[in-house]
């Protein structure tokens, strides 16, 4: 029987992932596209018919079944977290997806469910939590550990023995020095250079990076 992957969102980060799928061209998968968008449903995304809403996931077998988050983040992880849950209590794996492009130390260690997109480098001795997704170019330097659920944009430098908490947004082109401990539920914005500790619930940006309520 042949492999469905089911991926939920119909986006850029979606096509980005059907590239990846398609350089495993050595595998047979038949694709089902699902996205809340109504506009979108009965239509053809990139070649694969969006087949209807998130919810409809219910209705597909657990057998020979996969998932693949592709919702992304602008800043808020809410909705992206509300469907990875809603996947994982109908009992659906969640399949690690990583571009053949990307470097991953043989000394890492990848969570359940964690995307790794075209131009990724992981160094060795990290830890990338479940659920979180590694955008286009972003480097994670030795000794760095990402919490579940969080999202790093693309182009991202987390240098070494850098920490970063659960459900954390970090944008694109952000920098973060070495040794420095980000909080969970935490969102940097994009460029921003963070050379301090972050606390939990902190919402921060700029170079030097700083809390977006400090001079309020």
């Amino acid at each position: 029987m042949e492999d469905k992957i089911i991926i939920l969102g119909a986006n850029g980060t979606t096509k980005v992932l059907l590239d990846i799928l398609d350089e495993n061209n050595n595998i047979q998968y038949n694709i089902i596209l699902l996205d809340d968008d109504v506009h979108k449903h009965n239509k053809h995304f990139c070649g694969n018919l969006v087949s209807g809403s998130i919810q409809y996931l219910k209705n597909y077998t657990l057998n020979n079944s996969t998932v693949i988050v592709a919702i992304g983040s602008t800043g808020n992880l809410e909705n992206r977290i509300k469907i990875i849950e809603y996947a994982k209590n109908l009992g659906f794996y969640q399949q690690v997806v990583v571009d053949k492009s990307a470097i991953v130390s043989d000394n890492c260690e990848l969570g359940y469910g964690v995307a790794v997109l075209p131009g990724v480098i992981i160094n060795s001795n990290s830890y990338i939590g479940n659920h979180v997704l590694l955008n286009t170019g972003s480097i994670i330097e030795h000794d760095c550990k990402i919490g579940d659920y969080s999202f790093i944009s693309p182009n991202v430098t987390l240098c070494g023995n850098v920490v970063v908490g659960k459900k954390t947004f970090i944008g694109a082109g952000t920098t973060i020095v070495g040794g420095i401990n980000v909080g969970d539920n935490v969102t940097i914005g994009a460029g921003s250079v963070v050379v301090k500790d972050v606390p939990d619930n902190t919402i921060l940006y700029g170079n030097p990076a700083h809390n977006s309520a400090r001079e309020k």
